[in-house]
């Protein structure tokens, strides 16, 4: 009994020991190690595309950082994967970067999260900025449908609905800004349409070569895009990458005065306007005219095509779509939908998959197992994540409750058998068993053996 008694004792000690070590280094990890650091700090961050990230996919992070500070630094982003584990993003600066230099880091961001930290080490006083991404940034799940539309959403954000968890069918970034817009295709993962408006020509022009760049590449690896055109050959043909997207080149403007084939396709009993056409002539080698107009000269023009881009689709709307004409009509909302229909079933756009969401957030955004379970976990906000610290502190406790049981039923409640031996006799032999409900007696002359005397219970 003492043996067993010394056991869990030190068993008990073992537990303490590593409790009061791991909160020991868990305060050596959250206790900053170097003192310089600042909280006003040059360093200027700003989370997701256009101010909204994906919880689970890629989330663009924007830094800008002053010249001074480059030499010899190394940026570092902390984060908490979706499987609960803080994951360091460090980068080495270079010498020869522009003066406020803008940098974009991709990043996966779990649910757990409560500070997403920036960080500049390496000689000289070392930079941190921290950020909420839930306060700082728009946050959706990792089954969010979102649309990034670049200068204007042109109407499409009017076909989401809400569902009636609270939640809308799809989500509309909007981009104004060129610096809002990343530089690699991979910061991109998170859209599931880019919609492009040529009505602000001044933000295209703003775009660089690499964000460009990034669109282009986004498409060729199997994104859909909707682009409407809008303003003279000679504007557009300024712009050469939007042209490198396009299937021909624009010659000119028309005029349509009487829409009656898109009419027709709409099935509309509304009248629509007059509205400016751009003039394009196809060069592409592969292309399918959904909808030809004639201008007010008689010169047919094609309205609608649809044409691949790499392992991509891009829908080209020869107008403007937020011009007063279509903007007013109340079929905009029936073409839109008829737009987005290869990128958006009607089921996602009538909410019907919410109940789906849970299925489908499992595999998306993640690609190992514990990913995909967090993701699971994180449609449920109100369910409360167990440390693995936890369980096997419940563990612990269940093998330590099993010892003191044992010993009770089978020590002190049914007793353990036990064997006498009575040898009283110098030529016989009795062996008594002995439990708590009978006494069995095994009686042995010597030789008994070789006659096969049977025993007695």
């Amino acid at each position: 009994m003492f043996g067993w008694f010394r056991t869990v004792c030190v068993a008990w000690l073992a537990v303490l020991w590593f409790t009061a070590g791991s909160a020991e280094l868990a305060r050596a990890q959250t206790t900053p190690q170097d003192t310089s650091l600042v909280s006003a700090s040059p360093l200027k961050v700003s989370l997701g595309l256009g101010g909204a990230w994906k919880l689970g996919h890629v989330c663009p992070v924007r830094v800008s950082i002053p010249s001074q500070e480059m030499d010899g630094r190394s940026l570092e982003i902390v984060s908490v994967d979706g499987d609960g584990v803080e994951v360091v993003y460090r980068q080495s600066l270079a010498d020869d970067l522009q003066i406020q230099s803008e940098m974009w880091f991709p990043v996966r961001i779990g649910g757990q999260i409560e500070q997403l930290k920036v960080r500049l080490t390496g000689t000289g006083q070392a930079l941190e900025t921290t950020l909420d991404p839930s306060a700082d940034a728009k946050r959706y799940s990792s089954a969010q449908p979102l649309i990034l539309a670049i200068g204007s959403p042109m109407g499409v954000e009017e076909l989401a609905s809400t569902s009636a968890s609270g939640e809308r069918t799809f989500a509309t970034v909007v981009i104004d800004q060129a610096e809002q817009l990343p530089t690699h295709h991979r910061d991109l993962e998170a859209c599931d349409l880019i919609v492009i408006s040529t009505s602000n020509l001044d933000l295209l022009r703003d775009l660089s070569s690499a964000q460009w760049t990034a669109i282009a590449g986004w498409i060729r690896r199997g994104g859909g895009c909707v682009i409407s055109l809008t303003g003279a050959g000679e504007e557009l043909r300024s712009i050469q990458p939007l042209l490198d997207l396009l299937p021909g080149e624009p010659t000119g403007v028309g005029q349509v005065n009487n829409p009656a084939a898109l009419e027709s396709l709409m099935s509309t009993d509304e009248p629509l306007s007059g509205f400016p056409i751009t003039l394009l002539e196809l060069t592409a080698a592969e292309y399918d005219v959904q909808l030809s107009l004639t201008d007010s000269l008689s010169r047919r023009a094609p309205w609608w095509i649809t044409y691949p881009v790499g392992h991509g689709t891009v829908r080209l709307i020869t107008s403007d779509l937020d011009h007063p004409s279509l903007s007013q009509w109340k079929d905009r909302r029936a073409l839109w939908e008829r737009l987005i229909e290869p990128y958006f079933s009607k089921e996602t756009l009538s909410g019907l998959t919410t109940d789906n969401a849970v299925s489908t957030s499992s595999y998306l955004g993640y690609d190992d197992m514990v990913g995909q379970l967090r993701a699971t976990l994180d449609v449920f906000s109100k369910v409360r994540v167990v440390s693995f610290g936890q369980v096997a502190a419940m563990l612990v406790g269940v093998l330590l409750l099993i010892g003191p049981l044992d010993y009770l039923i089978s020590v002190k409640w049914l007793k353990p058998p036990r064997i006498e031996l009575d040898s009283g006799h110098p030529d016989a032999s009795r062996y008594q068993l002995r439990s708590r409900h009978s006494v069995c007696q095994y009686s042995s002359q010597r030789g008994a053996r070789q006659h096969g005397t049977p025993g007695r219970c």
